[in-house]
């Protein structure tokens, strides 16, 4: 008798929501080990399995959990639908300004100083430069650093 063999179908995945609660501080490591679980070489093979562009495979699956899941990361896969409608979606959240955000009046002081009007160009920054920043204090990064993950977002994205 022939065994028949069924494979779990995986869905095209994306694991923004684990990636925007990586801490700062170790997101490099997480990045360098989920490239060397997937088995990619570059920033935008990366960016692919992040925005769920790609298929991942079960074992693919298991290590991206256990990865996060070591930083205590849970809350992992936000499913893409398809990447056009899933860029439409960014693209618009990207444009959003940050004034409609319900921001504190010393945040958005300092974001309109800074040049800073949407997510989009919030995004583009590096957290380590807006702390250098004029009168853009602990609790402003702290305010800032919630919105983006609300989001799903990270300082740094290339957009």
């Amino acid at each position: 008798m022939e065994e028949i063999r069924v494979e779990k179908e995986i869905e095209k995945r994306a694991f923004q929501v684990g990636w925007a609660a990586v801490p700062q501080g170790v997101s490099a490591t997480v990045r360098a080990r989920i490239i060397f679980a997937l088995g990619v070489s570059t920033n935008q093979a990366f960016r692919d399995h992040l925005n769920g562009y790609v298929y991942h495979s079960v074992v693919d699956v298991e290590n991206i959990e256990a990865i996060f899941n070591e930083y205590g990361i849970t809350d992992i896969w936000g499913k893409v639908e398809s990447p056009k409608a899933a860029e439409k979606a960014k693209l618009q959240l990207l444009n959003t300004k940050l004034r409609d955000q319900g921001l504190s009046n010393r945040t958005m002081n300092c974001m309109k100083y800074e040049g800073i009007e949407t997510l989009g160009d919030l995004v583009k920054r590096e957290r380590v430069d807006l702390q250098k920043a004029r009168n853009l204090g602990e609790k402003t990064l702290e305010e800032l650093d919630g919105l983006l993950k609300k989001h799903h977002l990270y300082y740094g994205m290339e957009i």
